[in-house]
């Protein structure tokens, strides 16, 4: 993989990651009527393991994805 392939994947991949963690806060904050939990605010061990495996497994997944698809249009295109 050249740079150029290198940069257009590293942008997907962080676009992806940024997109879907805003995802992951919305349904958070959409399924249990409050805001994602935050070590700052005080909120409970529980609830902040919850939020950052449900974050975080999201994110994977979606990294993943895009991924395979950024590769896939850098072959088809030649890039």
């Amino acid at each position: 993989m050249d740079m150029k392939s290198k940069l257009i994947s590293t942008a997907v991949m962080g676009l992806s990651a940024f997109a879907v963690g805003k995802a992951v806060e919305l349904a958070w904050k959409i399924a249990t009527g409050n805001n994602p939990p935050s070590a700052e605010e005080g909120d409970s061990t529980t609830r902040l393991l919850a939020f950052a495996i449900v974050s975080a497994a999201a994110v994977t997944v979606a990294q993943r994805f895009a991924a395979q698809k950024t590769n896939q249009f850098i072959e088809a295109h030649g890039l």
